[in-house]
């Protein structure tokens, strides 16, 4: 049941906040900025350092954003590393604008990412230059 629960609270939620289909692409961009919004993700992990991160990729946004979809795993509070989870995170005018990691409750990551990898995601409308 608790499955179903955070999928429902999001739509609820986006329903009243404005939102728009815009088109994404697979882009190139530098290390540098692709650990800089890895590090956004694993701020409030237990154990930042122990991140581990795979098949990442990076796309842009028809409104210049910046997204970054893959996997992570990182250590718990009792020294063990949890899996590999989905995560996505976005980066709006040089400051993070949403980011998520899916857990066993949750998939909000693994649908953003699908909808990047099928070349458009909705974002709020005041999001759009």
């Amino acid at each position: 049941m608790k499955k179903y629960l955070l999928p429902i609270a999001f739509l609820a939620l986006t329903a009243c906040v404005e939102t728009a289909e815009i088109s994404a692409s697979p882009t190139r961009v530098s290390q540098s900025e692709v650990n800089q919004l890895q590090q956004q993700v694993v701020y409030n992990f237990k154990d930042p350092a122990s991140a581990l991160f795979r098949n990442t990729s990076p796309f842009r946004l028809a409104n210049g954003d910046l997204a970054l979809c893959g996997e992570v795993n990182a250590k718990n509070s009792f020294g063990a590393y949890i899996g590999y989870k989905t995560y996505y995170v976005r980066e709006h005018r040089g400051a993070i604008n949403s980011k998520w990691v899916d857990d066993g409750d949750g998939f909000m990551a693994s649908i953003a990412c699908q909808k990047l990898r099928n070349g458009q995601i909705a974002i709020p409308v005041t999001d759009i230059q």
